[in-house]
């Protein structure tokens, strides 16, 4: 699936290129992100776009967390995710749950785009998002596919990391965080493909 999906990423990225050009854009941020909009506690500046981001994450997290766990729909996502056709046996229109699913998914992408790219290095451009996925789906991977907060703690932890060692590690550079993210997918996938958070499933043959 992590195969198909940078697949997909990369055919629908070059088809981007050709439809709209492949210049690279300034996207404004929703957020003031002036070198003077900032609040300082205990000597650290923390800037409004970064805090308004945090915000916002918070806020998504909560409520997947209760639309997961807390309404009807939610487990009828969980359980299609789980087995679809025991879902399906089960009464559950596997069909409309999928269809929601996705269009859930490309919500949190679109809002995290609009969020992510003001911050990026690049701005608006085709080589933007790779790096947000490669993170996305090393985060997502250690954490565990089937726990959203195992994936938010997986990514908080890659995010810190990466921060120090690019701080104290003078030889990295820009480019070989890519290649550590990278190498923790492989990691994960030979030596723990349930992740940290995630669930053992158990077959009987």
């Amino acid at each position: 699936v992590l195969i198909v999906c940078l697949g997909l990423f990369t055919a629908l990225n070059a088809l981007c290129g050709l439809l709209w050009n492949s210049e690279t854009k300034v996207m404004p941020s929703i957020f003031p992100n002036g070198l003077d909009d900032y609040v300082g506690i205990g000597g650290a500046r923390l800037y409004y776009d970064g805090l308004g981001v945090w915000l916002l994450v918070l806020v998504v997290v909560a409520l997947m967390f209760l639309l997961f766990n807390r309404t009807k729909l939610g487990l009828h996502m969980r359980a299609v995710a789980s087995n679809a056709e025991s879902a399906a046996l089960s009464g559950v229109k596997t069909g409309r749950v999928l269809m929601f699913g996705w269009g859930v998914s490309g919500a949190i992408g679109a809002v995290a785009g609009v969020l992510i790219t003001p911050l990026a290095p690049t701005q608006l451009g085709l080589q933007t998002m790779f790096p947000i996925l490669i993170y996305a789906s090393a985060a997502a991977l250690f954490g565990g596919l089937d726990s959203p907060l195992g994936a938010v703690v997986a990514g908080l932890a890659l995010g810190v990391a990466q921060q120090l060692i690019m701080g104290y590690v003078g030889f990295i550079g820009d480019t070989l965080p890519q290649t550590a993210a990278l190498t923790i997918i492989v990691a994960v996938l030979v030596l723990r493909p349930n992740g940290l958070f995630g669930t053992r499933q158990l077959e009987r043959v």
